[in-house]
Parts: C-alpha cells; structure tokens; sequence
C-alpha cells in the first residue's frame, strides 16, 4: 500500500488543456489499485477541493472506499524567484497537512493568481519563493512538500548535474551542485521532516537519469523519496484517450516521452517500472514513506454553515413596541439585541406607513414572514435579516449609479418584507401572490434574491461596492465549461489517430457525428444515452448514431472518455460573493480569462465552504429603459424629477402604472413597439397579437402558454386558452362531458377560471393539490410535486399521480385535474410570481413607448442593441500600443488592424493602460437593419445635431446616427465638435475643430455636412482645401511637371538636362566640383564636349566638371522651359491643380455614395453596394430564405466500409455575397453585411487563417508595405460558398463544388456584373 502525492484533475485545465481525469473516478481507481490514498495536486488550481472532500464523504457513506481511505487536498505551484517573463516555471507539490494548511494553499494560490501575467501566450500564476516562506512562517507545521515531476527546479538540477559529470565538466559541475544545494537547504529550512524527494516510476531517459542519480543526494541530504505517479489519465488503457485529447487542442503533442507513464498504477506495475534501478527493499521504504505523508494528514475542517455579509446599520435603540402587541414576533424584534433585527424592523415599519398599507392584513403578513425569518435564523444559526439589509443597501447604490433595478425576480417577489424594502416592487398582498414560494418554515435555507440592472453600470456598481468592502471582499464567481456530447465528439474527431485518418476525422463527418445527437427541452442528450438509452427518461439508443461510431475504431471510447472534462473557466452571469473581512476565511481567488477576480470554487461549491451569493444580473432591458428615461429628460421631459430613480418611482413604478390604460394593450397586440420584454421575438408576437391581453394576469399567462407544449395528438395549451377566453362556456361544457359534478366545477374555478381554464404556474398547482376540498397536500408535499412534474423525474411521476388521484374526492375529478393542469407542466413549468414581475418589465416599455413620443423608446432599443451605449465595456490596450487620435497627420483610409507578420515581440501586459472605446459595427448594422425593417428612419450623423451615439430627432420623427460610430472618431474629437457647435459651413468647421484628414473625410462620407450641400460637391470643396494647389507655377515646378508627363516631346532633352542635374549633385566633390561616375561620363560624351572636364583622381571615370561651367549649361537649356511655361502658364496651373486634386480624391475618395458609408461607418443609409448584382446569373442566395438546416443532395460512402454502415451526406451548397463588417480571429467568424441582413459566417480550419493573411513585403527603402490585406477586412465585399445550419453560415465546399470557398469582389460594372479575386490566384 502506498499513499499518492502527485495527482491531476479536470481542473487542471482550466489554463492549458492536461488531464483527462474526473475527481470521482480517481478516488475509485485509487482505491481499486490498492492505495490508502491520494492527494489532489492540480496545476496551481484549488477549483476541486471542496468536491474532492464531498466525494470522499459520499463514497465512504455508501461503502465504495474504506474508511481509512485518505482524500488529501493539495496543489502544484509553479515556484520561482521572480515574476520576470521569459523564465523557466519549476512545479513544486505542496499538501495541506490540516486546516490551516488549507488556509495557507488558498492565501498562496490567490496570491500567484492575483500576480498573473502573460508570457510566452500563455497566462502565468508563480508563486515566489520568499512568498512561500512567509506562510509557511504564518502557518508553521502545515504543510508538506515534495519536489514534483521533470518540470521541477529540482528534478531539472540534477538532470543538468548528469549530463555535467558525462562531460567531465569539474566547474559545471561544481556550480550545479552548489544551486541543488541551495535549493534543498531552502527546502529543507522550510519544511524539515515534511519535505520529501518525489521520483516517477516512468520509463523515459530523462526519468530514468533522475531516478539513478537521485539515490545518492537523497542519502546525503538524510530526505525521504516518495514515489509520485503525475497521474494525468486514471491507467494505462486511458493513454490512448488522453493523447487525442492533447491533440484535438494543439495538434500533434508527443505524449509518450513526457505523458506515458503519468498514471496511476497499483504497486506491482509501479515497481516494475523502476526495479532496473531501485531494490524491492528500496521502493518498500517509498510505499511507507508516503503512507508516512497520509498519516500527517488529518481532517479539514472548511466547510461552513452561511456566513451571511453585513452592511453598517443604524436601527433605534432596543425597545419593545407596544403597538405590535398583537405580533409577538415584530415586537420581539423590536427590542431584540441585534442591529440587523431591529434595523429590518425599522425599515418594513417605516415603508409601510410610507405607502399607506399599515392596515391590519399587512401587519399580519408581516408578522407571519418574521416568524418565518426569525425561525430559518434559528436553525441555521444565522442572522437572516442581515441579508435582506444588505441587499436593501446595494439596491440603494445600484441607483445612486444610474441603473434601473427591476421590478424584480424570482420567488422574491412573493414576500411582503422584500416589498417594504424596496427588493421587489409589487405588494404581493394586493396581487395576491402566496408568500410560502420564497421561504417557509419547511424549507429552512438561506433565501436566493436576484436582482436585474443595467449591464452597462455593473462595472460601475462592482468598483463602488469595493470602494465600501475593499478590493478582494467583492469577488465573481467562477464557472468550469464543460465539453457537451455534441463537444467531445468534435474533440474526439480532432484528436482521432489512425493510419486512415493521421490528421484526424473530417470536420463535416465531426458535424454530422454531432447532429445526430438529440436535445429535448433544449438540453442535449448524454453519449451513454445516445449508446444505451435512458430507460428512466425514456430515451433509446440512437442505431444510425452507434452504427456511424462502429466506423471509426476507438472514437467511441475517446469521445465518452472527454465527454464532461472541465476545459476552461469562466465567471457566473450575476453571482458575486461579498465578503465581511476577507476571502480566504472560506476561499481562494483567480481571475477569468479576461482578469476579473473570481473565486476558485463554482457557485454551489463556495456556499458549501460558507459564502453567500449576491445575484447582481444584468439584462438589456435595465439599460433601455435607463437610457430611455434619460434620453426623456435631456429633451425636457420629467424636469419636476431631479433623479432616475425619482422619475422611475412616479412614471414606471409598477404601483403606479394605470395597467387598466385601454392603449398599453392595443400597442402590445398590434406589435407597433418595438423589444417589449419577453414578448420580442416572433413567437412572442404572434402570442400577443394571438391572445390580446388586457391585464398583467392575461399578459403572464401569455408568458407561459406560449412555452407549454402538449402530448402528441392533444390540444396545445395556448390554443385551448384562446378557445376558452372567447367563450368560457366551452370550458364549463368539456367539465360536463368529463363528468365533474356542478360542486367540483366550483372547487376548480380559483385556480381555473381567471386562466380561462388553463391554468399553468407552479403556485396555482401548489395551491389546488393543497386545498383540503381537493387533495389536501402538506406544504412539503405540494412542492415535492412541483419539483417532480417540473424535472419529468420518470419514475416519480406515476406515485405522485397515483397519491394525487387517490386523495380526490372523485377519481373524474382528479384524472381532470391531473390532465389539464399537472401533466402539461411536465413540458414547461414557471413561477408566477417571477412571471407576474417579468410581464411588468414589459409593461414598462409599453408606457415608454405609448405615454411619450416612441421615436425615444426607438432609439434606446437601437443604442443598447448595437452595444452603442456610452457606458459600454471598455477594451484595454497597452500604451505603447495606444497613438493619440491628433497626432496623425495623415494616413490610409482603409486602415485595418491586422497583425504585423513580422512582429514576433509579444507585447507584455503593463500595469499603466489606456482604455479604448470599441465599436461592434457587426452590432450596429444588425440593429440598424431591425429598425429599418420595422420601418423606423435613422439618417446619417448631422454635424450640429449628433451625439456620441444614436439620438432621437423628435420634429423629424427619426434616429440619427452617432458621431462616436464613424471610423477614426474617437471620443476627444466627438466631445471637441460638440464642443464647438455650431457650424455654418466646412471652413468654418476646420476653423474650431482640429482634426486631420481621415477623419474629415469620413465626416464627409458619412454625411455628417449634408446640411451645408451636396455630399460629393463638398467632398469636392474639402479636396480643393488639403491639395496642396498652385498659385502659379515656376521651375521649381519642375519635377512635378515631369512626374505629370506635361512636357512636350520638343522638352524632352531639357528633362533629361533636369534629372542629370540631380544626378550629378549626389556626386558633389567640394564646392566647387562634381564628380562624374562613368554613368554620368557616357551622358556628357555623347550630349557635350569633353572640353569642359577636367581630370580628376576622386571619381570612377577620371573626370569631374565645375559647378560654374554645368551651371551655365544648365542653365541655357531651362530657360526653354520657362520660356514655355510662361506661354502656357494659365493652362498649366488648371491642369496641374486639377492633376493635384484628382490624386487626393484617388487616395481617399473613390467609391460610390454607398462605399463611402461603408468605409466610415460600416452601414448603408443608401442603398447596398451590391444592390444591383445579377443574383441569378451569379447563383446567390438570400441566407433568410434558406431553411433552417442544409438541405441533403446525395450520401456518400468512404471507401472500405462495411455495407450495411450509414453514408455521409453531401449537402446542397449556396453562395452568400455581402459586405464585410467584423470579424472574430479568436472564433474564426466573419460579419458578413449582405442585402438581406447580418450573417455570420464560420470558416473552419486553416482556411480562414490563409484568407485572413495580410500578405506584406520590405521594399528598396527597407520599410515593409502591403502588397495584400486580409480579405476579411472591413469594408470588402466578398463571396462565401456553404450551407445555412440554424442562425449560421458555414463555409464549405466539396471537390466538385464549382466554386471558390471565398472570392472578393473587386469590381461591379453598371450592368450588375462582378469581377472577383481569389487569393492565392
């Protein structure tokens, strides 16, 4: 028996792709090898220890592991001496000996991940050595230590010191000993008895040198080796896996060398192994040096009951109340001891005066919902009042930051308290909502509260909230991505190695391989599934999909054995931890991909350790109200309010909107406002123009009726609603024909009738099964019941309808019941509290839209949509990066940010950034184009008029284009040109306003001066200004004279007079000589006497001539020329001048009115470039018109398979052709502008590197010039062969496909005819 010291997790993905291994399955293959234990030590990641430990208490509970059975926690650091880039990162092991030493890995891990930078393209988390030793000194006799794998600083010392001594190399290898000696003292300082020498029992070179060598520095340093597997895949049999897992990621990675060994294996094969170098003695005295580890071990304690975040309060001092007399739980709290407590109190009493509901029924709800806090605080020895403080004080600064707080969420709207504090919005009294869906003594939990805000002020309201708690106490929580089945079977493609596929299975057998895995309820099926069934689920085994597998010999296995990996990491959508003192009380901390602080620990994991989740949600709603309201009020509405939240409160409050306003109704079911919440995609209209709601009931059960589906061959929900509403008779018949009584008919109307006898939320079941004239459920039942009919838990259904019916007055009346309310909630199932308050969200916008002018409801919906907000996330750039928009003077016009192939240089990360505003003109064009098709104007930017971003012209009825949306407009010069308004005309604008020529133009081309004139004739006016024309024109002209061709034939001597001229000045000797090379020396011999040279010893060809005697010839012949410029002066000046002009308009002008909109800001507010191309003749299609789902022309059958395997099809190919507006290296998809809309086209592989290419040359002047740019660049029109496959466009083709995957179109002729490239052609 031996105890396991190095060993990886899933989570050790989280960076750079690794291990194979789920925490599960290693503890059980642990066990199973016959170890007495095992330590998780994932590459610098403490993501899976809390799992680690409840797996451990799990399987001992069922009796799949011993109970000795040792589940240590652990880490491998990345030990360094400096944070300096360009370094090696030694691994080093460390375990955690108790609790302490977990405190201390999650202090270190947070530390080297709160330090993290880039190098090398890959992101770096070392942890210094002196680091390391000031915790060890905070947490002494904690932990223990081993020197790790190859990687380590250790291992590579002595590796070093082998190849030294082979070489014989007396000083080397006295300078590698003196550094292992460093090292192992340093260790040795540190650690004492609990530092331990780790050996693998691997059979390449490099181990079996370490291993030889090692011996005898164990024995002179008096440490202990232990034996470290590395494990990276559970056994042997799982190499193959974990190699195509490596290679579906970064190609071809040799595992063999490094990964072959790097498993877990019992002693008899760990000991073969190495028994070419250790005794059966020696690798003994390893087991039970390890099994010495283990028993250092002992419990860790780190798992807490909630520790729920406090803000400062001030409640009136402790003093029963005798006015709650009647409410023994308020008037308990009113003098109990605890500021939370009485500050609830306070805060529910004051808000209930405030709104005029301190009656009697409210006390009472009151009073029931403390009874209900104060009895949860009690069995979890909790506060739980200081929660909903805490969250009262956040609301307050979500405010105070400019965002809208929704109405509210969830189940929290059904308690009165939540209301009184401002956490919800609606009196669930007056809408009758059951307070027992948020918290009941049945369910004594912490509470789980959501809140809705404006995306744009979340970073806002994240900086204020550390301001107040401090940086690390407000931190997001971290998610794990999974691979999906459709995702395994694309990494298991990738990663396949066969002497038939050596690069692995094609990408279109990959996609197929993954279409023909089912999804019910928009989950995806399981590969085990899809192999097997589900006799739970009642799902079978898919026989196309195992028979394709059959084809591909170990795909199966590899797919299943990466199926679920954790291959990266993220943050939570809204869940951030707040912590009082500090995180590591309970936590650890990293950063997400894009450098948030986030936990270690997943969301269910962090409130296992003890934290409490804050839900701060973002939806776009928040931000097109806020934006709507404000945009009211810079135009002079609400001038009685002085704050958001003063005129939300008067206007949008949901106590305050008239919802019996006849015209909100009419608005929603004629689909005249645009992005009314929950009701704005197509189904959602058709659901409203279907069922025409007339209340916030109507419109919530339209929520959920247009979700409900119905068993095969029976009515859908919402069409028997729509029967019913018409004529509720119907429902009272069908009731007659099933044969319910006129008495059961009446027990059903309170949870029928206002539905028109469909009802379909989760509290109207809950309420029916627990009604005593019923089924006379418990509390505890009735919700069991929803959550059983809510996941379709199969094998559970057919008990709870058996107990259901039973306890029925009438088997009739409860076989009715369960048909028509319970069995279609198997399909889809919604609270109505949640409902009720999402509906009022789309109220609001229906009062925007209806109460005021809809133009400013319009162009909020268009600036959130287009990510145009002016609050938007910012995109960090380095300095030197950065170049201030004034300082170029000139540059092209078709910029575009390709990467310089030259530039190996990694650009490393600074701590001083500027922060660059990003434009998503993909977003903008799209949005755009959804206004247009609905019929709503936006025009281009007006110089006087625009702001930042879209704003409304109320006079005009239309949206007008943002000044900060045009290309090379960066914000200073938008605040400078507001700044100066106004401005009477182009030179008057150039007179205020400094700005250089791009973005002048791009003003111009966009048609931000079409108030001043004509947009070509000014485009014309400002040509002329930035020219350079002539006044009049001299010799000095001369080259440019040239250079135009403009001199006649009977000149032509005089210009090659003019550039020998020049010629000769490069070989000036002194002042008073030229020198003459034998270039020059063959000119003047056959063109002038020889009489004028004079010898010369300096020049190649012997000769020199006197400045004073070539001047006189120079001379004679130029006065020809301004003889004939004199003559033709007038004519000259207007030919060169226009010359001058034409070749400015060349550079930045070319292009129809169209392409100019293109180029400075990505759209078309006139017609599409492409508008008259002769689509049949090129055999384009309309992506909108394709079905949803490529269209199969014929199967193909590879070579050499079996008869009776299933063919691969062969899809139908289209031609999309459109204007390029973004595109996403990281993804490999282009925006692609066609006539019809935005689509987004995926090009898979290395073809969209190839076409992406920017292809660049170093000319004579050594400076490097595009010959190519990419043909993704913005503005190109391109041609895209493929397949439409749901909201996408992949490009693809096959060998006898007729075209190019990709052509751009560089010419359109007046007939509608094209002329294309090809790259590479």
């Amino acid at each position: 028996m031996r105890f396991e010291t190095h060993s990886h997790s899933h989570f050790s993905n989280i960076r750079l792709i690794d291990s194979i291994n789920k925490p599960k399955d290693m503890i059980l293959t642990a066990c199973k090898l016959g170890y007495g234990g095992i330590a998780l030590t994932d590459h610098e990641a403490l993501c899976g220890h809390i799992e680690w430990l409840e797996l451990e208490k799990e399987l001992k509970s069922k009796g799949e592991i011993p109970q000795d059975f040792k589940c240590a926690l652990g880490n491998e650091i990345y030990l360094t001496d400096t944070r300096e880039p360009k370094q090696k990162y030694w691994h080093f092991i460390l375990i955690a000996k108790n609790t302490a030493g977990h405190r201390a890995l999650r202090e270190l891990s947070s530390q080297a991940w709160l330090n993290s930078y880039t190098d090398r393209r890959l992101e770096r988390v070392p942890t210094l050595k002196t680091e390391l030793a000031a915790i060890v000194k905070k947490y002494p006799n904690s932990l223990v230590a081993d020197t790790a794998c190859l990687g380590s600083e250790f291992d590579g010392l002595v590796l070093q010191l082998v190849d030294a001594e082979k070489e014989n190399d007396a000083e080397k290898i006295l300078s590698i000993k003196i550094e292992i000696d460093k090292f192992l003292k340093f260790c040795l300082d540190l650690f004492g008895d609990d530092f331990y020498i780790e050996i693998a029992p691997g059979v390449s070179s490099d181990q079996k040198k370490f291993n030889r060598r090692v011996k005898v520095i164990a024995d002179f340093y008096k440490i202990k080796i232990v034996i470290g597997t590395d494990a990276h895949f559970l056994t042997a049999e799982y190499r193959e896996i974990h190699k195509a897992f490596l290679n579906s990621k970064d190609g071809e990675r040799e595992v063999d060398s490094f990964y072959r060994d790097a498993h877990l294996m019992d002693d008899e094969e760990a000991y073969n192994q190495i028994k070419d170098i250790f005794s059966r003695e020696e690798f003994e005295g390893f087991c039970q040096n390890s099994l010495e580890i283990m028993d250092k071990i002992g419990a860790y304690d780190i798992f807490h009951s909630p520790i729920i975040p406090t803000v400062k309060v001030s409640p009136p001092p402790p003093e029963r109340n005798e006015d709650l007399i009647d409410y023994p739980t308020l008037s308990d709290l009113s003098a109990s001891q605890n500021d939370q407590e009485r500050e609830w109190l306070d805060k529910c009493l004051i808000s209930l005066k405030e709104k005029k509901i301190d009656d009697k029924i409210h006390y009472q709800r009151l009073e029931l919902e403390a009874s209900i806090l104060s009895y949860i605080s009690e069995k979890l020895g909790n506060c739980l009042y200081a929660y909903f403080n805490t969250f009262r004080h956040y609301i307050d600064l979500f405010w105070e930051c400019g965002s809208i707080v929704g109405p509210g969420r969830g189940s929290a709207g059904s308690f009165l308290s939540n209301y009184l504090l401002g956490i919800t919005q609606l009196d669930p009294v007056e809408w009758e909502l059951p307070y027992f869906r948020f918290l009941n003594k049945d369910r004594a939990e912490l509470p789980d509260i959501d809140l809705d805000l404006a995306p744009s002020k979340r970073p806002l309201v994240l900086k204020k909230i550390r301001e107040e708690r401090g940086e690390l106490n407000v931190v997001q929580v971290a998610t794990f991505g999974t691979t999906s089945a459709k995702a395994a079977i694309g990494t298991a493609c990738r990663g396949y190695r066969s002497k038939e596929y050596p690069k692995g299975i094609d990408v279109d057998i990959a996609t197929y391989l993954s279409s023909l895995v089912p999804s019910e309820r928009g989950l995806t099926w399981s590969l085990k599934e899809c192999f097997e069934g589900n006799e739970e689920k009642e799902r079978k085994p898919i026989k196309e999909f195992i028979n394709q597998f059959k084809e591909y010999p170990g795909l199966k296995e590899i797919a299943l054995g990466v199926e679920n990996l954790v291959v990266r990491r993220g943050q939570h959508a809204s869940g951030v931890i707040l912590y009082n003192e500090t995180p590591f009380e309970t936590g650890a901390l990293m950063r997400s991909p894009n450098g948030d602080i986030t936990t270690q620990y997943d969301l269910h994991k962090c409130e296992s350790a003890g934290d409490t989740k804050f839900d701060f949600l973002v939806t776009d709603i928040c931000d097109k109200l806020s934006v709507a309201l404000n945009l009211l009020s810079q135009n002079g509405y609400f001038s009685e309010c002085h704050s958001l939240r003063e005129i939300y409160n008067k206007y949008l409050h949901p106590q305050k909107i008239d919802v019996k306003n006849p015209r909100l109704w009419e608005a929603l079911a004629n689909g005249e406002v645009q992005d009314v919440f929950q009701f704005n995609t197509a189904i959602g209209i058709q659901t409203a123009q279907a069922i025409q709601p007339r209340t916030p009931a109507e419109m919530t059960s339209a929520n959920a009726l247009m979700r409900l589906v119905a068993p095969k061959g029976e009515e859908r929900p919402f069409d028997r609603y729509i029967r019913f509403k018409k004529d509720i008779n119907l429902w009272y018949r069908e009731m007659d024909e099933y044969g319910l009584t006129k008495e059961e008919q009446k027990i059903l109307e309170p949870y029928y009738k206002r539905d028109y006898g469909v009802p379909c939320s989760q509290e109207q079941l809950m309420l029916m099964v627990m009604d005593p004239k019923i089924s006379h459920f418990t509390l505890a039942e009735s919700n069991q019941c929803r959550k059983v009919l809510a996941k379709k838990k199969i094998k559970e259904i057919p008990v709870i309808q058996e107990k259901f019916i039973s306890q029925c007055p009438s088997k009739k009346l409860g076989e009715y019941c369960w048909k028509t309310m319970m069995k279609p909630q198997m399909s889809y199932s919604f609270s109505e509290v949640h409902a009720l308050l999402y509906s009022f969200i789309g109220i609001q916008t229906l009062v925007i839209a209806t109460q005021f002018p809809i133009i400013y409801w319009n162009t909020a919906c268009l600036i959130v949509n287009s990510q145009s907000i002016e609050e938007e996330q910012e995109e960090e750039l380095p300095d030197e990066t950065c170049i201030e928009e004034n300082s170029i003077e000139d540059s092209s016009d078709n910029s575009d940010d390709d990467d310089d192939d030259d530039n190996e240089e990694e650009i490393k990360t600074v701590k001083e950034k500027k922060k660059v505003k990003t434009v998503n003109y993909g977003k903008v064009a799209s949005a755009i184009g959804k206004m247009v098709s609905a019929g709503i104007k936006v025009s281009p930017p007006d110089i006087n008029k625009s702001t930042f971003t879209f704003s409304p012209d109320e006079e005009h009825n239309i949206i007008r284009y943002g000044l900060r949306g045009i290309t090379k407009v960066g914000e200073d010069i938008v605040k400078s040109i507001i700044a100066n308004r106004p401005y009477t005309s182009i030179p008057d604008f150039l007179s205020k306003v400094k700005i250089n020529k791009p973005q002048m133009i791009n003003l111009i081309k966009c048609g931000a001066f079409d108030a001043f004139g004509d947009r070509v004739n000014l485009m014309r006016e400002y040509v002329g200004l930035i020219s350079d024309t002539k006044k009049r024109i001299t010799l000095q002209n001369m080259a440019m004279l040239i250079n135009f061709g403009m001199l006649p034939e009977e000149l032509d001597f005089e210009r090659r007079i003019y550039n020998f001229t020049k010629y000769l000045k490069k070989m000036k000797l002194d002042s008073s000589f030229y020198g003459l090379d034998n270039i020059a020396l063959n000119f003047f011999d056959k063109n002038f006497s020889l009489d004028y040279l004079s010898a010369s010893d300096e020049t190649e060809s012997g000769f020199k001539i006197s400045i004073t005697a070539w001047d006189k010839i120079y001379k004679k012949y130029m006065d020809n020329v301004r003889k004939w410029i004199k003559e033709n002066h007038d004519e000259l000046l207007d030919t060169v001048n226009e010359r001058l002009m034409r070749d400015v308009w060349n550079k930045y002008c070319l292009g129809s009115i169209s392409k100019w909109e293109m180029d400075s800001v990505s759209c078309y507010f006139h017609e599409h470039e492409l508008q008259n191309i002769d689509e049949h003749a090129q055999g384009f299609s309309n992506f909108f018109k394709l079905k949803e789902q490529p269209d199969v022309e014929t199967y193909f059958k590879p070579r050499g398979k079996d008869s009776d395997s299933a063919p691969i099809p062969i899809y139908r190919i289209h031609r999309i052709c459109g204007t390029v507006l973004d595109r996403d290296k990281a993804k490999k998809i282009v925006s692609l502008l066609t006539k019809d809309g935005v689509v987004q086209v995926k090009i898979f592989g290395e073809a969209f590197a190839n076409y992406d290419k920017q292809i660049s040359e170093r000319g004579l002047d050594g400076k490097k010039h595009v010959i190519e740019k990419s043909v993704f660049s913005r503005g190109n029109k391109i041609i895209v062969c493929g397949i439409r496959r749901d909201d996408g466009f992949l490009a693809k083709k096959y060998s006898r496909t007729p075209y190019h995957l990709v052509e751009e179109i560089t010419d359109i002729d007046e007939y509608g005819r094209i002329t294309t490239h090809v790259r590479g052609e």
